[in-house]
């Protein structure tokens, strides 16, 4: 197992969002995120 650089896949994106989301639904950040739009492409 390593570790490095490797590309962002639609399944790590979305498990990202979901994080985000639940931070936003138990209040510990104070907007909804965006991952996909925060993601330089």
């Amino acid at each position: 197992m390593g570790f490095g650089v490797k590309p962002l896949t639609t399944d790590v994106i979305q498990k990202q969002q979901q994080v985000a989301d639940a931070f936003y639904a138990q209040q510990l950040i104070p907007q909804k995120l965006n991952i996909d739009a925060a993601i330089i492409k």
